[in-house]
């Protein structure tokens, strides 16, 4: 069975809790029957650009196990992100597998207005947006979702209380997609899929923020088809790559 884990990072974020090499981190998902990961590095919450190229040097030298995932910024043509039509040339040539951005610690709106320039750019390639689950920043999905159609956004371990913000944007926009790890509600993954289908959820552990056995425990043991249990353990994912321009 293929498992693709897409919330992991390498290097320093917190005091205790990191992955400094990539094979600690490759050993982890062995341990676990992780086939793949998409992993961002911690570098690139201090300097993109290098922390950026680190990863994608790791992920080259993973034999496919490890997927990069660049840590992308609004102020495109400033001092750390170049200028719109450089980067996206440089993500088309260099094909990072998604993009992580982070609003909330960087400290601005998601939105056309502050951050247009940018999401045209993941938009026109299709690249999938990773966003640490904020409950405040879903008020601004719809509107998001509309500005941009065609941009994939994912978000990252929503916590069960947010059903009812959840269960809206899975039934009334098509690219909401749902990192399952945290909910842990009993029976709300199978509410989910009976409801608005399987296409919506993926499988993501937090690694090395929390190990990956309570969230694979939720995805393999839910009361699934195989059909339904292999699209987000891997499928819908896939599915998300293969649809990239």
């Amino acid at each position: 069975m293929r498992i693709t884990d897409i919330n992991c990072s390498l290097g320093k974020r917190a005091p205790r809790q990191h992955f400094s090499e990539a094979g600690v981190l490759l050993h982890t998902l062995d341990r676990y029957r992780i086939t793949q990961a998409v992993v961002y590095h911690a570098d690139a919450l201090w300097n993109a650009g290098c922390g950026n190229a680190r990863m994608r040097e790791i992920a080259a030298a993973s034999g496919g196990r490890l997927q990069a995932c660049y840590v992308l910024r609004p102020n495109l043509g400033g001092g750390e992100m170049p200028a719109a039509e450089v980067l996206h040339d440089r993500l088309l040539d260099e094909r990072p597998a998604a993009v992580r951005l982070f609003p909330q610690q960087d400290g601005y709106p998601l939105d056309r207005f502050f951050c247009g320039e940018l999401l045209e750019v993941l938009a026109a390639l299709r690249l999938p947006v990773l966003l640490e689950y904020d409950g405040g920043m879903c008020a601004g999905l719809p509107a998001l979702t509309t500005d941009f159609p065609q941009l994939p956004v994912v978000l990252l371990r929503p916590p069960i209380r947010q059903v009812h913000i959840l269960m809206p944007l899975l039934a009334k926009i098509e690219t909401v997609l749902v990192d399952c790890g945290a909910l842990t509600d009993n029976g709300l993954i199978e509410e989910i899929v009976r409801r608005h289908g399987s296409r919506h959820l993926l499988f993501g552990s937090g690694m090395p923020h929390f190990l990956p056995a309570g969230s694979l425990g939720l995805a393999l043991y839910a009361r699934l088809t195989a059909e339904d249990r292999a699209n987000i353990l891997a499928g819908n994912w896939q599915r998300l790559q293969e649809g990239r321009a």
